[in-house]
């Protein structure tokens, strides 16, 4: 019936009117959203723009790209002073995605720069140290080795004065003649100090196989103790007398342990120890 009809149609309306009311809140909401946001969005693709003029102001991909991103700039801060911020909002994440893609590849050429940076700082004075040690190490020795080490610290010390000069313009280059300037250095040392080491062992080994004066002197003494010893074996006590403590008899004139030489001739120790006379003679005790 008619009056059926009519009641589905001010259901309609009804709900197209809550439809309505339901979007009108939602943009209110989102035009009261889209201030904050726009500020962020405005922050992040300055932050873009500047980017692209440090990275990469001569690519032309990125300066056209750089060149939307900053009438979006402009239109969002026009939004800001009474615009459309939603339409400004969605300009704004256009540009910004676009100029991202196209700096992406310089982005991460900026990162590896920048950690090579980091890593060349924390080991150039490491390697200025080695590269001094390594000089003054050859110098102070200069008289013990060859050639080899003075080269190796020579070229430590190129290679160094190459990595100061690149760390600006090129640090990847710097980066990697610092660490040949570091094993040229340890090099240079451990060479230096095994040529100095074998010197000084040489050397050595030479004084020690010379005459010992000292030597000499002891072996003479001990050499003519001993002719005595066995001239007194053969000679001591044939006509033994009757001697005391250190004896007296003998047929050569015994006498005491280093005393005179009576008759000229050649002293002996007499009858030993305890009375006079030898193995072949009279009385007397026994040595």
């Amino acid at each position: 019936s008619a009056a059926v009809v009519n009641a589905r149609i001010a259901e309609q309306a009804i709900g197209n009117a809550a439809k309505l009311l339901d979007q009108v809140h939602g943009a209110n909401e989102a035009l009261e959203d889209a201030g904050p946001k726009i500020s962020e969005a405005l922050e992040s693709i300055t932050m873009d723009v500047r980017d692209a003029n440090r990275l990469a102001s001569s690519d032309q991909n990125v300066v056209a790209a750089r060149d939307a991103a900053q009438l979006a700039i402009a239109s969002g801060m026009e939004a800001q002073k009474g615009g459309d911020p939603l339409a400004a909002l969605q300009q704004l994440g256009v540009a910004e995605a676009r100029l991202d893609r196209v700096l992406e590849k310089y982005r991460e050429h900026a990162e590896v720069t920048s950690r090579n940076q980091r890593l060349y700082d924390q080991q150039i004075q490491g390697v200025r140290h080695l590269v001094q040690r390594a000089d003054s190490l050859v110098t102070a020795n200069r008289g013990a080795m060859d050639t080899r080490p003075r080269t190796l610290a020579s070229e430590a010390a190129r290679y160094l004065a190459d990595a100061e000069g690149l760390r600006r313009s090129d640090p990847e280059k710097a980066l990697a003649a610092l660490g040949q300037a570091g094993v040229l250095a340890n090099e240079a040392i451990r060479v230096a100090e095994q040529q100095r080491n074998d010197f000084s062992w040489k050397n050595t080994s030479r004084r020690g196989g010379g005459i010992d004066v000292g030597s000499l002197i002891l072996g003479g003494i001990l050499g003519e103790i001993f002719d005595d010893d066995d001239d007194w074996r053969r000679r001591g006590g044939r006509g033994g007398g009757s001697g005391g403590l250190w004896g007296s008899g003998g047929s050569r004139g015994g006498g005491s342990w280093g005393g005179p030489r009576p008759g000229g001739s050649r002293g002996s120790f007499g009858g030993g120890f305890g009375g006079g006379g030898g193995s072949r003679g009279g009385g007397g005790g026994r040595f």
